[in-house]
């Protein structure tokens, strides 16, 4: 498994997460996320399954940082 960012997803994440969020407070919120989905890539069976995904049947799993979710 492997995820790959563009620049241009990294900079839609901290815009994502709002202009009232002071920006240091956005880089580190984007960096735990970056960091809990990276551990997806060493141990891929880490988080739940995503049962919306099963039809792809790609074992999709999912990890929850905080108050945001992401799918890989």
């Amino acid at each position: 498994m492997r995820l790959i960012y563009t620049e241009q997803a990294e900079r839609s994440l901290i815009e994502f997460l709002g202009k009232e969020v002071p920006t240091e407070k956005r880089i580190e919120i984007r960096d735990q996320i970056l960091s809990k989905a990276a551990k997806l890539v060493k141990t891929p069976r880490l988080g739940q399954k995503e049962e919306y995904l099963d039809h792809l049947g790609l074992s999709h799993r999912r990890i929850i940082s905080g108050n945001y979710s992401f799918t890989e």
